[in-house]
């Protein structure tokens, strides 16, 4: 699906948002903003705290009509069974896990301003003020049809970021009165440096954007061949071009939006950008704030753009949406190219079709024909057009997908949050409150790298017996697969002397970095490895780097929340990268990896991707062969694809779940099998590829050599789950819960 990210739009006047009248405003102004709310509109959280007199209350986090999360209350469950008993019961049915994030809190964008007609003075103890405007404020994390319109006066407006985010608001539109001299081009001056503050960025990529911006002088497409700091160089470009009114437009799949919005973001947080995505709705308030014209791409080719960016052109989405793209409106063309070109003229021909003009592509369509006098031919037209890079590139890394089974306790935990949510799995309505397939989704993925992360009291209770400490860490090993399989990879690596980069999922709470943080301390010294998360201010990340990279402090393992990655950090000497937990889409790990600059004594370099077979992580990385590409955000999951996902040897599962409860008073070799018996085979096979001695076409192999080529995985190994599982054509998803889930609820044996 086509998606776009939209950089320096101007805005209309007409916004989105829950409108008040004036007399709605002064009563929120009067008597705050729960005044003018419809009541209760959702449940997000539950707790329980001390009262006054001794006893207990348990209390539900609300979110109110038409306000933001900033404006969450916690209720006493006996007030809100009064308010709304019927919300109480459905959140106590689905049995919802904690979901609710205090990012949701945080400002991220200002979208619009308007005044308030009657002035009403707001007097305190210390102070008598007035409130002249309201906000329409788009909240970090959530869509634009989450945005709400907030009193200037709000403490969160107040603060030095809502003074940021007003000021940069003024400057946008101060420059989209802006009016652009037709008539004269003027001309483009080479930079000795670039104006983007604290991003560390090299000469390379500072030679790069020179050559954009001298293309875009010459109204010249032009296409780049760069799979590791394109989008520094993209996002370096547009803020080089900060005297164009025009604006610039990035067109990619959905999946990688929120990727290059974090990516503007972090390098350069200046430029105004808006995601241009998401349902009929949502992208209609998108039209009015900054297109003012119809829908989809009608809207962007009523624009006039200074650079139009064709992101991940070589995906099968392209195809589909060339002719469109090619009619919008632009002076230059960007066409990014991130792997090797197969070589067929079909290839070659879509990526010409967008740099050349109508009347010389035309001339090419005789080479459509596969024939290597044609393919020559077109390789030598499209030579023509490169700004930078070689088509000629390989892809840094080698890439093997690594199956692990899942403990028994992972697998208690994984069957048992599917059967507490069998209502709204049973459903067969799409629209059921609260995302809760969504929830589910989050659950189980978390059940896969490891249980404390779904449940940290069990790891409580067992540090509350005081058991010692060698015997706390052999437990937290057993319980996870991953990390059993981690204990045997790293044990491997550090006696053959290679150095790892270990990538993990950053979150809120626990977080998986802290538990593989504890493991390495506890395993091998608190001296053996480094770590970086995401938010770590610039000079602790040059620090850690810099301690890694040097030999004599012994260290070998990297771990690296991959929020973190980017140009700023240089490893040298590694060897391997080992991907802990897999994103919905795999290729946006391989992405984030290609931001940080790797010195490496081998041309390609082994990267394991750790999946959970018969799981959700098995799932997606399926649906990634099949070139479905999943959003980073669960939360823009249809009601199809998240069914698709959680039912995935979820059959198998629950019998595997049978068998261990019916050899759980015994020894036998049976449960000794099922634990150890992959353990075994992945540990021969990892060994033997470091070794380089196994042979890649090994059908009877576990782990799976892959290869991203345009726009999907392909693997001459199936999955583990792919060669056992076979799905059943029209299936209702409600269906399929009704006849696993309903004996199981009867029985109640989780």
């Amino acid at each position: 699906m086509l998606s776009s990210l939209l950089l320096r739009t101007p805005c209309a006047d007409a916004l989105p948002g829950v409108w008040h009248c004036p007399q709605c405003v002064k009563k929120k102004l009067l008597f705050g903003v729960h005044s003018v709310s419809d009541g209760v509109e959702s449940i997000w959280d539950v707790r329980e705290v001390e009262v006054s007199n001794g006893g207990r209350q348990r209390q539900y986090l609300v979110k109110y009509h038409g306000l933001a999360h900033i404006h969450n209350h916690w209720v006493p469950e006996k007030q809100l069974l009064l308010e709304n008993p019927c919300l109480v019961s459905s959140f106590r049915e689905t049995d919802q896990i904690v979901r609710w994030t205090a990012e949701w809190t945080v400002p991220d964008r200002l979208l619009g301003k308007r005044p308030i007609k009657d002035k009403v003075y707001i007097a305190s103890s210390a102070v008598i003020s007035v409130c002249n405007f309201e906000w329409l404020v788009k909240w970090r994390g959530l869509s634009y049809d989450h945005a709400t319109w907030e009193l200037d006066n709000a403490s969160f407006l107040s603060s030095s970021l809502g003074q940021n985010l007003m000021r940069n608001y003024e400057i946008r539109h101060r420059k989209a009165k802006q009016q652009v001299n037709q008539g004269d081009k003027g001309s483009i001056s080479q930079l000795s440096e670039l104006p983007v503050s604290g991003s560390h960025v090299n000469d390379n990529v500072l030679k790069n954007v020179n050559k954009l911006r001298e293309c875009l002088f010459k109204c010249q497409n032009a296409v780049v061949f760069d799979d590791q700091e394109r989008a520094m160089t993209v996002t370096s470009f547009i803020e080089s071009m900060n005297e164009s009114a025009r604006p610039f437009l990035i067109v990619t799949a959905s999946g990688s939006l929120s990727q290059w919005e974090a990516e503007f973001a972090q390098l350069v947080p200046s430029v105004d950008v808006v995601v241009y995505n998401g349902n009929k709705d949502t992208r209609k308030g998108l039209e009015h704030q900054n297109f003012m014209k119809k829908e989809d791409l009608d809207i962007l080719g009523s624009i006039r753009w200074e650079a139009i960016v064709i992101d991940e052109c070589q995906q099968s989405w392209i195809s589909d949406d060339l002719e469109q793209i090619k009619m919008l409106n632009t002076k230059l063309r960007i066409v990014l190219v991130s792997c090797q070109i197969k070589d067929q003229t079909s290839e070659y021909l879509k990526i010409l079709s967008l740099l050349e003009s109508n009347g010389d592509f035309d001339k090419l369509r005789g080479y459509r024909f596969e024939t290597n006098d044609n393919l020559c031919k077109l390789k030598d037209r499209l030579s023509r057009f490169i700004a930078y890079g070689s088509t000629s590139q390989v892809s840094k890394f080698l890439e093997y997908w690594v199956p692990v089974q899942i403990s028994n306790y992972q697998l208690e935990q994984y069957c048992a949050t599917l059967l507490s949510n069998s209502i709204p799995l049973r459903s067969c309505s799409r629209n059921h409150p609260v995302r809760a397939l969504h929830d589910i989704l989050l659950t189980v993925r978390k059940c896969c790298d490891h249980p404390y992360l779904l449940d940290p009291s069990v790891q409580e209770r067992l540090f509350a017996e005081q058991r010692p400490a060698a015997e706390l860490l052999d437990i937290g090993i057993e319980a996870s697969g991953k990390l059993k399989l981690l204990d045997t990879m790293l044990t491997e690596i550090k006696t053959r002397g290679l150095r790892v980069l270990y990538t993990f999922s950053g979150s809120g709470g626990a977080s998986t970095g802290d538990i593989l943080d504890d493991f390495l301390r506890q395993r091998f010294g608190q001296h053996t490895y480094e770590r970086i998360d995401a938010g770590v201010i610039l000079s602790k990340k040059q620090a850690a780097v810099n301690r890694f990279n040097k030999k004599e402090t012994g260290q070998f393992v990297f771990l690296l929340d991959n929020r973190a990655c980017s140009s700023v950090i240089k490893l040298s000497s590694l060897d391997i990268v080992v991907i802990y937990d897999s994103g919905w889409n795999p290729a946006n790990d391989l992405r984030a990896l290609q931001k940080i600059s790797i010195d490496s004594k081998v041309e390609q370099i082994k990267v394991f991707r750790l999946y959970s077979s018969f799981t959700v992580e098995e799932r997606a990385l399926l649906l990634a062969k099949k070139n479905l590409h999943l959003d980073n955000n669960s939360e823009n999951f249809s009601w199809a694809t998240s069914n698709s996902l959680l039912s995935w040897g979820a059959l198998h599962l629950f019998n595997k779940l049978e068998e261990y409860h019916a050899d759980s008073n015994s020894t036998s070799a049976l449960n000794f099998s099922s634990e150890h018996l992959l353990l075994n085979e992945v540990t021969k096979e990892f060994q033997a590829i470091l070794s380089e001695s196994r042979e890649d076409t090994d059908s009877n192999a576990v782990i799976s050599k892959v290869k991203l080529g345009v726009g999907s995985y392909s693997s001459d190994i199936p999955l583990i789950g792919e060669a056992q599982i076979q799905l059943k054509d029209g299936e209702e998803p409600h269906v399929f819960w009704k006849n696993l889930l309903d004996g199981k609820l009867r029985s109640g044996s989780i």
